[in-house]
C-alpha cells in the first residue's frame, strides 16, 4: 500500500526522548558546519518574511505545494493530535474542496508568497522553483503567480538524474513563446501591445543569433556553440498534437528538418493526431499547410531550404544549380518553412480567417460551445484587448467550458484581466455549489443540530443523537 497511511498491526515503541536527542545531535552538527555568523533556521510562512529586508537575498530555492497533490495539514493529523497543536490551514497554499480552495484561491496564495520572495531578492538575482503536477490548470496557476509577483521565467527544465551526452532545447527561447511572454507582460500592466508577432520575429532575426530554432545573446550563442560541439545530438522537444497550435508547431518541426510533399507528410500527420482534443475543431492537413507554409511550384529557382536538404541527401544533385531542370523536378510540390518576411504575409491571411471564425462564436446563441478552435478564440481575445472591447472577451469566455478556460494559459490571462476590471458575476456566482443559498442554509442548519445534540445525555449518544445528526 504505497503512499497509504495506516496503523500497523505490530507496533514497536521508540522512546520519544531518544528520537529528540538524535534530531538535536544531527541539527547541532549541521549548524556547527555553517557557524559563520550569518546562518539561521526559522519556521514561518513565505508570505510574511518580516525578518528579511528588501533586496537582501542573493538566491532563493523553494519547493512549494503542488496544487492538490498533498494535503499537508490533514496528513499531519495524527502527530498534531498527539502534540495537541493544530495547524492554521487558512493560509495553506493548496487546492482543497473541504477548505473551499479552488485553483483561483491557490493561485492567489502562491502569488502572495512569491511577491514576498520577489521583495526579498536583490535586483537581477535568481530563484529556483521546484514544481511537479500533471494538471495544466495547476501549471497555469504557478506560472501566473510568478508573473504577477514580477518574476520573468528564464528556463523550465526537467530534473534528470542521469548523465547523458545530449543537448536539451530550452522552450523559453522559442520565438513564439518569447512573444507570448511579451504579450503577457503588457496585458497584465494594462498597456496595448506595441508590436505584432511578425514584426517581433523579424526583429529577432535581425538582432539576435539563432541556434537550432532558439535565440540567444551573442555571448550565450558562443557558449552554446561550444556545448553543441561536445554532444552527439540536440534533442527535439516532444510534441503532442492536440489542437491547431500544436499541429502547426509539429509541422514546422518536420518541415524544418525535411521539406516534404503532401503525400510524404500526410501519413505521419494522421498518426500524430490521435490525441486531438474533443472540443477542438478538426482541421485538414491541406488547410494547415496552405495557411502557414509555402510550396515550391516548380517555377524559378529552388528555395535555399529545399536546396540545402536535397543537395545534402542526394549525391546526384550535389553539383546541380538551383535552376537546373532535374533539381526543380525533385523539389516540386515540397512544402517548406517560410522566412520571416513571407511568414508575416501568411500570418495576416491566417489571422483574418481566425477572426471570421471568432465572430461566429461571438454571435452564436449557444450557452456553451462544445466544439471550437482555440486558436480562433485566442486571436479574437487578442484583438478585442487591443480595441479595448473587454465585454466581448467576457461574453465569449462564458461560452467556453470552465475546465478548458482554466487549462489554457493564454485564454486564462485575457479573461482574468477583464474579470479584474469589470467582473463576471454570472460565472463567479455559479463557480461552486458552496455559493448556492440552499447549500449555505443547509450547512447552517446542520451545524446548529450538531451543537444542540452536544447538550443531550451521554446515554443518548448512539440513539437519538446519532439519528438527528444523520438526518
Amino acid at each position: 500500500m504505497n503512499g497509504t497511511l495506516y496503523v500497523p498491526s505490530l507496533i514497536k515503541e521508540i522512546p520519544v526522548t531518544k528520537v529528540i536527542c538524535q534530531h538535536i545531535d544531527r541539527m547541532s552538527k549541521v549548524l556547527s558546519s555553517l557557524n559563520n555568523g550569518s546562518n539561521f533556521v526559522q519556521t514561518c510562512s513565505l508570505s510574511a518574511l518580516q525578518h528579511l529586508e528588501s533586496d537582501s537575498v542573493d538566491y532563493l530555492f523553494i519547493d512549494p505545494p503542488f496544487g492538490s497533490n498533498i494535503m499537508y495539514s490533514e496528513l499531519n493529523f495524527l502527530l498534531e493530535s498527539w502534540l495537541q497543536v493544530k495547524t492554521n490551514n487558512k493560509e495553506e497554499a493548496i487546492e482543497n474542496r473541504t477548505h473551499k480552495k479552488s485553483s483561483a484561491e491557490y493561485r492567489q496564495l502562491m502569488a502572495d508568497c512569491l511577491t514576498e520572495a520577489y521583495r526579498s531578492l536583490k535586483p537581477g538575482r535568481w530563484m529556483t522553483v521546484e514544481f511537479s503536477n500533471t494538471k495544466a490548470a495547476v501549471w497555469n496557476s504557478i506560472q501566473t503567480a510568478l508573473t504577477e509577483a514580477g518574476f520573468i521565467v528564464a528556463n523550465v527544465s526537467s530534473l534528470d538524474k542521469k548523465q547523458g551526452s545530449e543537448l536539451v532545447p530550452v522552450p523559453e527561447r522559442d520565438p513564439r513563446i518569447l512573444f507570448d511572454q511579451i504579450v503577457a507582460y503588457y496585458v497584465r500592466k494594462g498597456y496595448p501591445v506595441p508590436i505584432s508577432r511578425q514584426e517581433f520575429q523579424l526583429g529577432l532575426v535581425q538582432r539576435f543569433p539563432e541556434r537550432d530554432g532558439m535565440y540567444f545573446l551573442p555571448d550565450q550563442a558562443a557558449e552554446y556553440d561550444k556545448k553543441r560541439m561536445t554532444v552527439k545530438e540536440v534533442l527535439q522537444l516532444q510534441l503532442f498534437v492536440s489542437d491547431e497550435a500544436s499541429a502547426i508547431q509539429w509541422l514546422k518541426q518536420q518541415l524544418t528538418k525535411k521539406p516534404q510533399t503532401f503525400q510524404d507528410i500526410h501519413p505521419q500527420f494522421l498518426k500524430e493526431i490521435g490525441g486531438w482534443q474533443k472540443h477542438e475543431k478538426a482541421l485538414e492537413l491541406s488547410e494547415l499547410l496552405e495557411q502557414n507554409f509555402l510550396r515550391y511550384d516548380g517555377k524559378g529557382e529552388v528555395h535555399s531550404q529545399i536546396h540545402s536538404y536535397l543537395s545534402s541527401n542526394f549525391k546526384e544533385l550535389r553539383s546541380l544549380a538551383k535552376d537546373d531542370p532535374t533539381f526543380k523536378a525533385k523539389a516540386k510540390d515540397r512544402w517548406y518553412v517560410p522566412d520571416p518576411n513571407k511568414a508575416g504575409d501568411l500570418e495576416k491571411l491566417r489571422e483574418r480567417a481566425l477572426m471570421r471564425e471568432f465572430e461566429e462564436y461571438r454571435e452564436s446563441k449557444q450557452k456553451r460551445m462544445k466544439v471550437f478552435s482555440l486558436e480562433a478564440v485566442r486571436a479574437g481575445f487578442n484583438k478585442a484587448w487591443q480595441e479595448r472591447n473587454y465585454a466581448t472577451i467576457i461574453a465569449v469566455a462564458r461560452k467556453i467550458p470552465e475546465k478548458i478556460l482554466q487549462e489554457d494559459p493564454k485564454l486564462l490571462m485575457w479573461y482574468n484581466q477583464e474579470v479584474t476590471r469589470y467582473g463576471d458575476s454570472e460565472r463567479a456566482n455559479i463557480r461552486h455549489f458552496r455559493k448556492l443559498r440552499v447549500y449555505q442554509n443547509a450547512m447552517e442548519a446542520a451545524m446548529k443540530i450538531f451543537e444542540l445534540t452536544k447538550t443531550f445525555p451521554k446515554e443518548e449518544k448512539y440513539l437519538i443523537v446519532d439519528q438527528m445528526r444523520r438526518s
